[in-house]
């Protein structure tokens, strides 16, 4: 019994520095993937949120207009704002809901509020609104 106590502890700390190997890779690369995504389409989705504020909303016109230059921009994945359900992976929706990156942009510095803009990556449509 003595000898499969320090065999378990030892296969326990090789499964964790696995685990955490893992981890760490998996991390790094959706960072630089986020970082790459926001570098190859930060001028367009300013330039597509110019566009959709312009066009979109009264409330979005004037003084709540944005200089979408100066955003803060991240990246999610897939639409919010589609009505497609986790389960319905047959739907022709499905990728754009739950799988497309798009870039969301913020009101950057201080003054965090304002007007949101969402712009998709595949179609290159984007989407300004209150959040």
């Amino acid at each position: 019994m003595s000898f499969q106590s320090p065999m378990r502890l030892l296969v326990l700390a090789l499964a964790l520095i696995a685990g955490a190997k893992i981890w760490f890779q998996d991390s790094l690369f959706r960072a630089g993937a986020e970082e790459a995504l926001v570098a190859a389409y930060q001028a367009r989705a300013v330039e597509a949120c110019r566009k959709a504020a312009a066009t979109g909303e009264a409330g979005l016109a004037g003084s709540q207009a944005r200089d979408w230059g100066r955003a803060e921009i991240t990246m999610s994945a897939g639409n919010r704002n589609l009505p497609v359900h986790l389960w319905q992976t047959d739907h022709p929706s499905w990728n754009a809901r739950f799988r497309d990156p798009q870039l969301v942009l913020k009101p950057g510095g201080s003054d965090t509020r304002g007007p949101v803009c969402t712009f998709d990556v595949l179609t290159g449509e984007a989407v300004a609104g209150q959040p």
